[in-house]
């Protein structure tokens, strides 16, 4: 039997049930089905026990980043920690006057009558709200619209017109921010996944700042937002956005994985001066910006050899490899290393990708083909896709809460058909094989954008994808 939206939760916690676990089992109820476990097609068992030298720039896993024990044997934390610490966040709520807290009940006794049912209208919900500001502009936050109340708002104008909502969120940003910024990362990454889909680059900037206030308020929100600006190749507006605060970001104690954060300035670093006719002063230049970085993370173990760079860079714009795939494990990552940074290369150069995306979309291909290497297995049929190893790989990687993260996954099949393209032209499959590959990526495409058009906007940075690689 269905629960009412007003009835206790099922939960016991004695709230209303809408004000409570409704949004979390709509999620759960809308989620794909999971993949059911079956054998991997492609893929043989083959245990390799040596641990040969990569091809990882970085000298160290995510894990040993993390780690409480390296953490331990750093030397002056304290001092880093304390030269970067974050502006700590406060989020309570304003304590108001019984008086006042009347006038906030008020509103919400007469708002619930219309929120409260199930097609309920989303332009009287922002009239009323616009309302209750103008004429209490000090009690806005107390009407604690961000833990529902907008996001309901806005997954209703998901499926009508958003457009809407974000000029709702704009005004709201303008004219509240001290209720809006209680979830104001949330919201900003909201109007910048609308901007890039628009076109509208030059809008985006202006919904950094709580990010750069407060570094290290929401790390997920930041990642997702670095993302979003990765794989639609706003490499600029990246790069003011983390130049300030990756520092603050990798040395606050409560952001686990904050080495990520650096990546994008490496990134950065490689990309002012990788050429093909690259010289001698472009390698110093290069070992320069990286040593700059070492020298604020010392303990990141960013690799500075001049030798390895200078592999790195010609892997980068001259193809090294041969065609015949190896056997041993310590030499299929050197093979894919070498690959890795060609494709890279292939992505800038032919694909005219920025280097901040041709880098996030190597990665992605990076962590497929070495998710099977770190299981110890060997492929039986080289750089074959099928669509149930492809699902089940986004949904072990690319994991939220109750479903999958809809711009990575919708990216790593980006990345697989830009890689299948540049396989074929350098010779490593077959046409028969890439034909194969191609539809086993659009066909899983498929379901999950359709799952996402309508739940999750940024989704449709990638509609025009089956376009692009059908020409």
């Amino acid at each position: 039997m269905k629960l009412g939206r007003n009835e206790p939760c099922h939960c016991g916690s004695g709230k209303k049930y809408k004000r409570c676990c409704l949004r979390k089992d709509e999620s759960e109820r809308s989620a794909p089905p999971p993949v059911p476990e079956a054998p991997e097609e492609g893929w043989q068992d083959d245990p390799w026990d040596e641990d040969p030298e990569g091809f990882d720039p970085f000298e160290d896993d995510d894990e040993e980043h993390d780690s409480v024990e390296e953490w331990e044997d750093v030397p002056n934390l304290l001092l880093y920690r304390e030269k970067y610490a974050c502006k700590k966040f406060d989020d309570s709520i304003p304590e108001i006057s019984e008086e006042d807290q009347m006038i906030v009940d008020d509103w919400w006794e007469g708002f619930d009558k219309i929120y409260s049912e199930n097609n309920f209208d989303q332009q009287e919900c922002l009239a009323r709200i616009k309302d209750f500001a103008a004429e209490h502009p000090r009690l806005t936050p107390n009407l604690q619209l961000h833990e529902e109340a907008l996001f309901e708002i806005g997954d209703a104008f998901l499926r009508a017109d958003y457009t809407t909502y974000i000029d709702f969120l704009k005004w709201f940003r303008q004219n509240c921010f001290e209720a809006y910024r209680l979830s104001g990362t949330f919201y900003d990454n909201a109007v910048v996944s609308y901007c890039l889909v628009h076109g509208l680059r030059d809008d985006i900037s202006e919904y950094f700042s709580i990010y750069k206030e407060y570094p290290d308020r929401d790390p997920d929100g930041l990642m997702a937002l670095i993302t979003l600006l990765q794989v639609t190749g706003n490499d600029r507006p990246l790069v003011s956005l983390l130049e300030d605060i990756y520092l603050n970001i990798y040395y606050s104690p409560s952001v686990i994985g904050g080495h990520t954060f650096v990546f994008p300035m490496v990134t950065n670093a490689w990309g002012k001066h990788a050429k093909a006719d690259y010289s001698e002063a472009d390698l110093d230049a290069l070992l320069y910006d990286l040593q700059v970085i070492v020298d604020k993370v010392p303990h990141f173990r960013l690799r500075t050899e001049r030798d390895y760079w200078s592999k790195v860079l010609k892997q980068t714009f001259t193809r090294t490899f041969d065609d015949d795939y190896p056997t041993e494990k310590s030499d299929i990552e050197t093979y894919y290393g070498q690959i890795g940074n060609h494709f890279k290369g292939y992505l800038h150069t032919v694909k005219h990708k920025t280097w901040q995306c041709a880098d996030y979309l190597t990665s992605s291909i990076f962590e497929y083909l070495d998710a099977q290497l770190s299981k110890n297995k060997r492929p039986k049929n080289t750089f074959r896709f099928t669509r149930d190893g492809i699902d089940k790989h986004i949904r072990q990687n690319y994991r939220a809460i109750f479903s999958v993260m809809e711009v990575p996954s919708l990216a790593c099949i980006d990345a697989l058909l830009y890689f299948t393209e540049y396989m074929r032209q350098e010779n490593l499959i077959t046409t028969d094989v890439a034909v194969l590959n191609r539809r086993a990526c659009l066909s899983l495409f498929d379901d999950i954008y359709r799952h996402f058009e309508k739940s999750c906007f940024g989704a449709r940075l990638f509609e025009n994808l089956k376009e692009r690689h059908m020409q």
